[in-house]
């Protein structure tokens, strides 16, 4: 079993490089471009990208070997896209029937979670990287290139999908709570044979919150903790 916290106290000087002027004036850039040219490329690009080879493997074999026609997801936390993109596509390619919900919230971290990481856990990062993305750019975005994807605010996920039951939930949110909040939602609600992908969860990690809270939820539910190097942990639920 890995330590629920695997990095030296050193870490929490990593970042400070990121308040510096070029790294203020690269944020300003962004939020001006979101806002001003949201059907671009710099939301949801065509790109592919976001995503390991494992990651990729795991993800497309998934879809490809369940042997129902409907096949239901949920990506949480999904910064610009990239994985968005990539597997919405392979969706299409399938011939499946699909549902995708795409959780965020469009406003970067959680305050909460923030002062968590920083101040119990002593990640003192700069937790502004996705400051500069809004919902209705995204919804603008999703609009304009036609993207098979429901776009679900954070506040609102617990109403609007209580209901729903996934084959698969790929969570990318980073931070402790929300990684834990989000799993303890999602996993009553897997389908048989439905998988977890929890991304940045490796014990190797520069951001280990993902990685306390998989551990920890692996824990309640006397669940083996199951690692996909380099970057993320699974969790399946047994198709019998």
């Amino acid at each position: 079993m890995f330590s629920s916290s695997p990095f030296p106290n050193e870490c929490s000087d990593l970042g400070k490089g990121e308040n510096s002027l070029k790294y203020k004036l690269s944020l300003l850039f962004k939020k001006i471009a979101v806002r001003l040219f949201p059907t671009s490329q710099f939301l949801f690009p065509s790109m592919k990208g976001g995503l390991r080879p494992a990651q990729l493997y795991v993800i497309m074999k998934k879809i490809y070997e369940t042997s129902s026609e409907k096949f239901s997801i949920v990506e949480v936390g999904i910064a610009r896209g990239l994985s968005s993109v990539f597997i919405a596509e392979a969706l299409n390619s399938s011939g499946k029937i699909f549902s995708y919900f795409a959780v965020d919230t469009f406003s970067g971290f959680d305050k909460n979670s923030i002062f968590r990481e920083q101040n119990v856990h002593g990640r003192m990062f700069n937790w502004d990287n996705y400051d500069y993305l809004d919902y209705l750019s995204y919804c603008k975005s999703v609009k304009s290139k036609k993207l098979p994807l429901r776009l679900v605010r954070h506040t609102e996920y617990d109403k609007l999908l209580s209901a729903q039951t996934f084959d698969m939930v790929i969570l990318d949110v980073d931070t402790e709570i929300a990684t834990l909040e989000y799993l303890r939602f999602f996993y009553p609600r897997l389908n048989k044979g439905g998988l977890i992908l929890v991304d940045d969860a490796c014990p190797d990690n520069k951001y280990d919150g993902a990685l306390r809270a998989y551990l920890k939820f692996c824990d309640e539910r006397a669940i083996t903790p199951l690692f996909l190097r380099p970057k993320s942990a699974l969790i399946y639920i047994d198709a019998e």
